[in-house]
């Protein structure tokens, strides 16, 4: 059985780069379990070998979908699903193609993205079942084609597990504190989602 350093080395890899450059350290402490991570990693315990977390951060480095759901999955969910935000090379707003971005947080965007992962989560006693979620967003430069947003969700039946990816990926874009300036072909540069 794994011990609670080694689970919380497992999860400071879910940004590519190893736990060296994942940036300011955050502790959460949820029952018996606190981990400090630079992920903001918040754990629920009912024993060692049924760990819930909910996984949350804003990295500078490449993220890896695969990573991040890999990290809500368990023998308990049935379904698990993940949506992967994709830069992409046009917006309604710019002028001509994009051809990179920039994103740009806010000092309590982390809170607030941790906020809303451990709002949908569930412990495995939950009278409505267990709901593991994991998001993680990039900051700083991106090209075209870059991962800027991984959500990931994992129950026992798919209809809830789409639902809160939807939900979570629609309360993150609504809610934390990230900008972007897009940079087009053409030289021009313009800022979306400010307040």
């Amino acid at each position: 059985m794994p011990g609670i350093s080694a689970v919380c080395e497992r999860i400071t890899g879910l940004v590519a780069g190893g736990p060296a450059h994942l940036g300011p350290v955050t502790a959460l402490d949820f029952g018996a379990v606190s981990c400090s991570t630079p992920l903001g990693v918040a754990m629920l315990e009912t024993d060692l070998n049924t760990l819930v977390p909910a996984v949350s951060g804003i990295s500078d480095l490449a993220l890896d979908p695969a990573a991040v759901e890999l990290s809500v999955i368990n023998r308990q969910c049935g379904a698990a699903l993940t949506f992967t935000g994709i830069v992409r090379n046009h917006d309604p707003e710019a002028s001509g193609a994009v051809v990179s971005l920039e994103y740009t947080a806010h000092p309590d965007a982390g809170r607030i993205l941790d906020d809303i992962v451990r709002e949908y989560a569930r412990e495995p006693n939950d009278p409505n079942g267990e709901v593991r979620v994991a998001a993680v967003h990039r900051i700083g430069h991106l090209d075209v084609g870059d991962l800027a947003l991984i959500v990931s969700a994992a129950s026992a039946h798919r209809a809830e597990a789409f639902e809160i990816c939807r939900v979570v990926v629609e309360e993150i874009k609504a809610k934390v504190p990230i900008w972007k300036r897009q940079h087009t072909a053409i030289g021009e540069a313009h800022w979306v989602g400010l307040p």
